[in-house]
């Protein structure tokens, strides 16, 4: 049962190989359902969006909604992405490149520092490392063939973006904070707000960077005084008490009428 089965909207699908296991099947599927179903536009949803872009298939590429495969890689890889925010003109945290032990070892362990790989998703990785804290090293892999990068631990309000992009154009944008999580990463509520400077920040730099294609961000808003995150937490609290609430109220019976 896959995630559209239910829906009223969707004319047709297809099961297709899994692109992580078969990209020359995975390939070949979406190549046979271009040509059988006659696609305009394809609009990629998760991990898939690499295969697709990498495929070299004209039928495919023409029609993908989405950034190229270079700049797939450069979004995606937290190093490079730094550095095009450097050159964007953009704030950012400080960070650092580390493909073994010593090189976070030479940095200022009195200060706080997130841990992560440099290609990595949804938290997976992430270590927040607290000031004069022993880092365990035999738990993961820190090296040139699976290099880190070391971030300041910015404290402060979290907030998640997603927008649609044409040729650096803004053609959908939306803004939510970060409430309610699955284990502290991805987040779950929805509730949208209005920011001006994240949609500004956002803004400039699909401009700058002529993207195509959905783009998600996680920011960080600093500069947010202790009673302001209690305020947010003790909201925080409450939702997560009313989901528990409706977690455990009796499930309805889909299949009565009423």
């Amino acid at each position: 049962f896959h995630i559209c089965k239910f829906s009223w909207s969707v004319n047709k699908s297809k099961e297709t190989p899994a692109p992580a296991t078969d990209p020359a099947g995975y390939i070949e599927a979406v190549k046979k359902a271009i040509q059988q179903w006659k696609i305009d536009i394809i609009i990629p949803l998760h991990e898939e969006i690499f295969f697709l872009a990498e495929s070299r298939e004209p039928e495919i590429l023409s029609r993908l909604f989405a950034p190229t495969f270079m700049e797939l890689y450069q979004l995606h890889n937290k190093w490079e992405y730094s550095e095009l925010l450097g050159h964007c003109g953009l704030d950012r945290p400080e960070v650092y490149f580390c493909t073994k032990p010593d090189d976070f070892e030479r940095l200022d362990r009195s200060r706080d520092w997130a841990l992560k790989p440099v290609l990595g998703r949804s938290s997976t990785g992430v270590q927040h490392i607290k000031p004069g804290e022993e880092v365990d090293y035999s738990s993961f892999e820190l090296s040139s063939n699976n290099p880190h990068i070391a971030q300041e631990w910015l404290p402060g309000y979290r907030y998640c973006t997603y927008g649609v992009f044409r040729k650096g154009k803004m053609q959908a944008f939306c803004i939510y904070p970060v409430m309610e999580t699955i284990d502290g990463s991805s987040s779950v509520y929805f509730q949208a707000v209005e920011h001006k400077g994240i949609k500004q920040y956002v803004k400039t730099l699909a401009e700058k960077l002529q993207l195509s294609g959905q783009l998600a961000f996680d920011m960080v808003e600093t500069g947010v005084t202790e009673d302001d995150m209690r305020r947010r937490g003790e909201t925080r609290s409450r939702i997560h008490d009313e989901f528990e609430k409706r977690r455990k109220k009796k499930t309805p019976n889909y299949r009565d009428p009423e």
